[in-house]
């Protein structure tokens, strides 16, 4: 797995952090332990931000919890579609490297 993390670099670290799935520290961690490098993994991070941008959202709409059970964002289908077709890609792009890294061993 340290070979195709290396090799997908920057793509998979971007679109691990689009994805809800997976938790940050968990990812923190495994990429700690890889030869990941410095610059893919702080580009990476810019991943965060769509996710982060939902969030501050919907909180500044509301007010209460009644509120919050009310609010109907556009921005929840647009942000949902990112989420899932990046869980996917990660999943596409890891196994496509694992896949080239044993035809090549």
């Amino acid at each position: 797995m340290e070979k195709v993390v290396e090799k997908g670099g920057l793509k998979l670290i971007f679109l691990a952090r689009l994805s809800p799935i997976f938790p940050f520290s968990i990812l923190n961690y495994f990429y700690g332990l890889n030869n990941v490098k410095l610059r893919d993994f702080a580009l990476g991070l810019l991943g965060v931000i769509p996710g982060t941008f939902l969030y501050c959202s919907i909180g500044s709409l509301a007010k209460n919890i009644q509120e919050l059970k009310n609010v109907q964002s556009p921005n929840n289908l647009y942000m949902t579609i990112v989420g899932i077709s990046s869980t996917f890609l990660v999943v596409y792009f890891s196994a496509k490297y694992s896949r080239e890294y044993f035809e090549n061993s």
